[in-house]
């Protein structure tokens, strides 16, 4: 009997325990927790809509490998997907727990005053997309806004080609994926980019010019960009009677014959100008102003250009006809030699810059020596009185009839004994034959041959003396 009533009493006492418990709440585990993409940040126009060159590649349109992204949590209830409330339970093993505070009896006393809990004072503000967006200083990191990854893949049917190709002008439109499977869509758009091919430009073409007078072409090419568009080209040739145009040339054939005869070494045939043209070339831009081709765009060439020869082709040896290209300043203060001599019918120079152009067609004959010192044989006496050097007495010797272009001078400390030798030596039409400059100078004129026949006729004067120069007649006669 006693025992029956001590399980009685243990039986009302575990009663009266469990009666006292407090209600305790218990999470059910979650099934899963997902990463939901609310928004993306939109684009700036220049980077959805993007017009690009003829032959843009892909590595070089603007597509961004990353997107910033608006992100939320989203739970998964392990029986109900759609519901996302906490479920509560009460069990016997959180009987032990304290008992916690409600919205009832969470009074919290400080110094004399309590202070109660209520929904009204203990509300905490939510972050949301309008405070939530991260500044341009921290957009990796701010809130709930994230950089996601991105790939961009081109839609098909919104493009005009099955692949983008920078060489095919068209629209191609190029759509984000996510990169990685950690973030699901939620109401968000990926966005979609538009890319525009354009036609290729019309490549620049070389600047080309040409013209023919008095039987020669002139051809002027040039890269694009060496002229301006508007280029005008002005030629013309500079002779005032075209029929006799080594005469109508003036200094001009003068310099140039100079010219030849000062290139002219060793067996070196003797070339005679047998035509000569000269052209004065320049351009102007569309203002009149007069240019020079621009040579960091490129180079600029002339051709000048025989028409209508009716010449066989030339064979070597004496009469053969040569071309040969100069340039002339305009004030005739220097001629360079442009081109070397061919038997073509065409010569060409780079162009730096315009001047006049002396062509010369050229005859070839057997070498003619007229002087000699020593063994050393010369094809003009001035050239003989040039190559001496120093104040030596020389003796020059005439080997035949001389005709010279220029004054022969004898000038600096020069000794110079001149030697006819029954030969007749001829000056420039408009200077004197020979001229003794300077006070360390000096010419003694004679004549060996047993005839007594050597002569100098100065057309425009015979000997002169200038600045001191001595002048010593020991044969021979002096006319003008």
């Amino acid at each position: 009997m006693k025992t029956m009533k001590k399980k009685l009493a243990l039986a009302m006492a575990a009663v009266i325990a469990a009666g006292s418990i407090p209600f305790m709440p218990t999470v059910l585990a979650k099934s899963a927790k997902e990463m939901e993409i609310v928004s993306f940040r939109e684009l700036p126009d220049g980077t959805l809509y993007q017009q690009v060159e003829y032959g843009t590649k892909k590595r070089s349109l603007d597509l961004p490998r990353y997107l910033y992204a608006e992100i939320r949590e989203v739970y998964e209830d392990a029986d109900d997907e759609d519901d996302t409330d906490e479920v509560i339970t009460a069990t016997a093993s959180n009987a032990s727990v304290a008992r916690r505070a409600t919205a009832s009896n969470a009074e919290k006393k400080t110094g004399t005053k309590t202070a109660t809990a209520t929904p009204s004072n203990a509300a905490v503000p939510a972050a949301t997309p309008s405070n939530a967006t991260p500044s341009d200083a921290d957009e990796d990191n701010s809130g709930d806004w994230k950089r996601i990854r991105v790939n961009w893949v081109l839609n098909e049917s919104f493009s005009e080609q099955e692949a983008y190709d920078g060489e095919v002008p068209g629209i191609y439109v190029f759509e984000a994926e996510l990169a990685r499977d950690r973030y699901v869509l939620g109401e968000a758009e990926l966005p979609q980019i538009e890319i525009e091919v354009l036609e290729k430009e019309a490549e620049a073409e070389p600047f080309v010019w040409e013209t023919e007078i008095d039987g020669v072409r002139i051809r002027l090419t040039a890269d694009p960009g060496v002229f301006p568009e508007d280029a005008e080209v002005l030629a013309e040739r500079a002779e005032e009677n075209p029929e006799d145009s080594v005469e109508s040339s003036g200094n001009a054939g003068k310099a140039v014959q100079a010219a030849l005869a000062k290139s002219a070494t060793g067996e070196q045939a003797v070339m005679e100008i047998s035509e000569m043209w000269l052209f004065d070339i320049s351009v102007q831009d569309g203002d009149g102003k007069t240019i020079q081709p621009d040579r960091s765009a490129g180079s600029a060439e002339l051709a000048f250009t025989l028409m209508d020869t009716g010449e066989d082709a030339p064979e070597d040896g004496e009469g053969k006809t040569m071309l040969q290209l100069f340039s002339m300043e305009r004030d005739g203060s220097e001629v360079k030699n442009l081109s070397e001599q061919t038997a073509e019918d065409t010569v060409s120079t780079d162009v730096e810059r315009f001047a006049r152009y002396p062509l010369v067609k050229l005859r070839a004959g057997s070498v003619r020596y007229v002087a000699k010192i020593g063994d050393t044989e010369y094809e003009t006496v001035g050239a003989a009185v040039q190559s001496v050097a120093g104040s030596a007495r020389t003796t020059i010797v005439m080997t035949g009839d001389s005709e010279e272009n220029t004054s022969i001078v004898v000038g600096g400390s020069r000794q110079i004994v001149l030697d006819l030798a029954g030969h007749t030596l001829t000056g420039p039409e408009d200077a004197c034959a020979v001229i003794i400059d300077g006070p360390d100078a000096s010419l003694t004129l004679k004549d060996s041959s047993d005839g007594k026949t050597g002569a100098v006729n100065g057309r425009a004067g015979g000997i002169s003396t200038q600045a001191g120069g001595t002048f010593i007649m020991a044969g021979g006669t002096v006319s003008r």
